[in-house]
């Protein structure tokens, strides 16, 4: 090879031809007649010309996936997000094109590989093949060619299966295809795209009341709303339908779904997947254990992670009884939770109108006397708080769900209580075939305490300061009795967390160091374990020896050793009308980009012209101190004329008064001199 490039080369050089070069126009030469005898000229463009490289682009491969991508996936899931809370109301009939928008499958694909791998996977790190295999998925699902439930033939697989199941043998295909199997990769890729297509649909239509299996919406938001919304109610009514996460009829499941929804390819894909059986497994009886030889504990290698024990473990899991269910139909997956809200969402309607319906404000009622109930009045200081004198009492009801569960309360008599509870009886009857009894719906008064959710929500009586202004602008402070809710057992189950905590690690310790209990692990570590352990006499543990040397860090302590270091409970009510925050940017940025929008902003600083708020303040603080009285702007703009005249009264406010009586004076004043004159 090197022998053919040295006589190529030579024979290059002793040439006499001009050596050509490409160009975009054509073949030109490089050099003349009268350059073709100098050797160094010519040696000179035959390295050029081995250095050029011609550009060629490169015309797109037609059969690349990536080239369906026309946007990023993530631009059309907020567009889709912004077009449902613009129009909430539409009746939607072709989300078979969202079915069709590769960018879509491809996200999906990158959340489920999270899921799945636990490490995200980045849309320049998807191979071709996989692309490939995810566009076959999506036109099977498109020509109606995918089938839930697969567990031999896929369209694509997870990158971490690398299962040949071509080569198995007929006893495992046999176990596979008749014992419980995790839920194939490819149906967990269909179900994420139809709830990235589904769930802005429904979230834009749910119920203010719901808070379970949401975004922006958990346990601890529906106890801030019920401290905020629910003070001053006396009786509580209790529901637990949680038999409906268990499963509903597919009838039931599908009309709800087509309330809102009308395209056949979704709702045929949503049916399939109810109605395709599940393959399980026969629980197999648990056989009697029997004394096993010991057995040599098993050396974990350098990068296999440590199991947590089993203390941690629960530790984890531990969740609120009423919250930790979440319901799976089928093969739905991660649309069962959303399935079931779509259909609960006919109670919640339900119970609002019948909120409207009790509702009876009372004149006298320093709270709730508006027509819609919602008047913030009282202290700011102390929104939840719910006076508890006054001779006629507003009628007022509220209701918060958490997935199954529902809480109602009632500011009125118990008999009212009774009527709605049959009425609600009836009502989940014939919508969902669930029959309840009054046992079921317990009506149950806050001074025993109602269990909700794991916390025992309770009344304290309060006599905060109240503050408020009377007519003539007199400010007037008085005290006030009330009542405030609160949930009193938190103390008690992080305390006992803290106490598992603690416990188990201080007989790892006592194990360990081999001190036999737990009360001389405390003595040497003290209660929250913040001291060095020894392990034998006179020497002491590697961690020790580098506390000393300056080479790590103190021990932390344990935060809660005793129930009194415990923090008070801290759920700051929510105000009115709460809505998460991605709800508030969606809603905003609908209302900016909505023409009208712009064009009343534009007739407003036409009309009233642009103040600052800087400048705003600057003129209440103005127009205090010469009137002793705060004005508002609006006031002033009302009650003003023209342009002109407005921004003289927002700049001197009453003062004109004072200016034109100094003008009459001076104005006599000029006069007796022209007199004097005169």
């Amino acid at each position: 090879m090197h022998r053919r490039l040295a006589i190529f080369t030579h024979k290059i050089f002793i040439n006499t031809n001009s050596i050509p070069t490409t160009t975009a126009t054509g073949i030109t030469f490089l050099y003349t007649q009268s350059n073709r005898l100098n050797p160094r000229t010519n040696g000179l463009a035959f390295f050029r010309l081995l250095s050029f490289t011609p550009v060629h682009r490169r015309a797109p491969d037609p059969d690349d996936p990536s080239n369906l991508m026309k946007e990023d996936g993530v631009s059309v899931c907020s567009q889709m997000w912004i077009e449902n809370f613009r129009e909430p109301d539409r009746i939607l009939s072709n989300l078979t094109a969202y079915l069709r928008r590769f960018e879509l499958w491809v996200l999906a694909y990158q959340k489920v590989c999270a899921d799945d791998m636990g490490a995200y996977m980045p849309r320049s790190a998807i191979q071709r093949s996989a692309l490939e295999d995810l566009l076959a998925l999506k036109n099977a699902v498109l020509d109606n060619r995918f089938k839930w439930g697969a567990r031999l033939d896929f369209f694509i697989k997870s990158p971490k299966d690398k299962t040949e199941y071509q080569s198995l043998s007929k006893r495992k295909i046999k176990a596979i295809l008749t014992t419980t199997q995790p839920a194939a990769f490819q149906d967990k890729i269909v179900q994420e795209v139809l709830f990235m297509i589904l769930e802005p649909i429904y979230e834009a239509r749910f119920s203010q009341k719901s808070f379970a299996f949401r975004p922006g919406r958990n346990a601890h938001t529906v106890l801030k709303v019920i401290r905020r919304n629910f003070a001053g109610y006396l009786w509580y009514m209790r529901g637990d339908l949680s038999t409906v996460l268990d499963g509903m009829k597919v009838g039931l499941v599908i009309s709800a779904l087509m309330r809102d929804v009308r395209d056949k390819k979704v709702i045929d894909l949503i049916k399939t997947a109810l109605t395709t059986p599940v393959i399980t497994s026969r629980v197999e009886e648990p056989k009697k254990k029997t004394k096993r030889k010991y057995q040599k504990k098993r050396v974990l290698a350098e990068d296999e992670p440590k199991p947590d024990p089993y203390w941690l473990d629960t530790f984890f899991g531990f969740a609120p009884e009423e919250a930790e269910k979440v319901p799976s139909w089928g093969h739905c997956g991660i649309l069962s939770p959303l399935l079931a809200n779509i259909c609960l969402d006919e109670l919640d309607r339900w119970m609002e109108g019948k909120i409207k319906e009790f509702y009876r404000p009372s004149k006298s009622d320093v709270i709730w006397n508006s027509p819609e109930g919602e008047a913030e009045q009282g202290n700011t200081s102390w929104p939840e708080f719910v006076p508890t004198s006054g001779p006629d009492k507003t009628r007022k009801m509220d209701y918060v769900r958490h997935g199954g569960h529902i809480l109602i309360g009632m500011r009125g008599p118990r008999a009212d209580a009774a009527t709605l509870r049959k009425q609600l009886i009836e009502f989940v009857d014939q919508k969902y075939m669930l029959k309840l009894d009054n046992e079921n719906l317990p009506i149950e008064h806050i001074t025993k305490g109602i269990m909700f959710l794991d916390h025992v929500l309770c009344r304290r009586v309060v006599y905060p300061t109240l503050r408020y202004t009377a007519t003539g602008g007199k400010i007037i402070s008085e005290k006030g009795v009330g009542t405030l809710l609160y949930a009193d057992n938190r103390k008690k189950i992080v305390n006992f967390c803290s106490y598992i905590i603690r416990g188990s690690l201080a007989k790892l310790y006592a194990a360990k160091y081999k001190l036999r209990s737990r009360a001389k692990v405390y003595k040497i570590g003290s209660r929250n374990l913040s001291r060095p352990l020894k392990e034998k006499k006179g020497s002491s543990p590697d961690y020790h020896n580098l506390l000393r040397m300056g080479l790590a860090e103190s021990i932390d302590g344990l935060q809660y050793t005793r129930m009194s270091h415990v923090p008070e409970t801290d759920y700051t009510p929510f105000p009115s009308n709460w809505i998460p925050d991605h709800e508030k940017a969606l809603l905003e940025y609908i209302r900016l980009d909505d023409p009208k929008t712009l064009e009343d902003q534009r007739f407003t600083m036409r009309e009233q012209g642009l103040v600052s708020p800087q400048d705003y303040i600057s003129m209440l603080v103005w127009n205090y101190k010469r009137n002793a009285i705060s004005m508002d702007q609006l006031s002033l703009i009302k009650s003003a004329g023209n342009k002109a005249e407005r921004e003289q009264r927002l700049l001197l406010g009453s003062d004109r008064d004072s200016y034109d009586q100094r003008s009459k004076e001076e104005e006599e004043h000029e006069e007796e001199f022209d007199v004097a004159e005169i």
